[in-house]
């Protein structure tokens, strides 16, 4: 684990360096400019293994996922990822603990958990993506 929050660091740091790199805005996209096509990467196991880790990581080290505020639940390829992020920035937001209990009931009470249907073993499996 311990490992994985030295990488999760390094991470962390390089986004941060390559943000203040880009500008905040690039500027609206001209008219007839093609949206790029969507990732279908929720198949991906390595996409998926990436954001189980990523939401560990950011579980164990609330202060770090409040630093990330560049990273919203768009972002991840898993539907239930997204709703686990949702929930522990929200989570940060009001100020209350960091936990695999509450970040799972704050996903039940905002729905993320209802809007798919999770199976038992799905919630063992958020289990063990949570520390």
């Amino acid at each position: 684990m311990t490992a994985t929050l030295a990488q999760f660091d390094t991470l962390a740091q390089f986004l941060d360096d390559l943000s203040t790199r880009l500008s905040a805005h690039s500027g609206p996209l001209r008219h007839g400019t093609p949206l790029p096509a969507p990732v279908a990467a929720e198949d991906d196991p390595a996409a998926l293994e990436e954001e189980r880790l990523l939401l560990a990581s950011a579980a164990a080290q609330p202060g770090e996922a409040a630093a990330m505020r560049w990273l919203s639940a768009g972002d991840f390829t898993h539907p239930l990822h997204a709703g686990l992020w949702r929930s522990l920035t929200t989570l940060l937001r009001r100020g209350e603990p960091i936990d695999p209990v509450t970040i799972l009931c704050e996903a039940h009470q905002q729905g993320g958990l209802a809007r798919e249907a999770v199976e038992p073993e799905d919630v063992l499996v958020l289990q063990r993506c949570l520390p």
